[in-house]
């Protein structure tokens, strides 16, 4: 029998919490707005080609849409360090 998951968000960017929340807004913003810039268009094509996928983009993300992954660390039987 064939199973599928619910889906995971990957290659999750964040700061470190040193780091003012005003230049981690920027550099978000700068990620956002990537698939619109002539420049950012050529990196997101180049990284799809190296991965081997479909091109690539980033979105806004919410804390929520990560409980699915602190859910599975938190009862997966695989005990992983992440501090």
């Amino acid at each position: 029998m064939l199973r599928s998951s619910e889906p995971y968000l990957s290659l999750a960017l964040s700061a470190h919490p040193s780091v003012p929340a005003k230049k981690v807004k920027a550099v978000g913003e700068v990620f956002l707005q990537m698939a619109d810039d002539p420049e950012g268009i050529k990196v997101l094509e180049a990284s799809a080609a190296l991965l081997k996928t479909s091109p690539v983009h980033f979105i806004a993300a919410k804390d929520a849409d990560f409980e699915n992954m602190r859910r599975f660390y938190r009862t997966t039987p695989v005990k992983i360090d992440l501090h």
